[in-house]
């Protein structure tokens, strides 16, 4: 039996999310935006059961006042 291939899109963007940080709550700055980089994959995941994957990259993790 045939599979049908369902049409799909790719939409790609950039999200820059400031957040804020305690330094002493164990984690890297990396580490932190590593789980809210998961936090947010997963949420979209939830939100949008048409959501086949998301991929994503970390550019950059930049500290203010730490």
């Amino acid at each position: 039996m045939e599979t049908i291939a369902k049409p799909s899109i790719t939409v790609s963007f950039q999200i820059d999310i400031d957040l804020e940080f305690d330094s002493f709550k164990g984690k890297t700055p990396e580490e932190f935006a590593q789980n809210v980089e998961d936090d947010a994959i997963d949420a979209l995941l939830e939100l949008r059961p048409e959501v086949l994957g998301v991929f994503t990259t970390i550019n950059n993790v930049e500290t203010q006042n730490c």
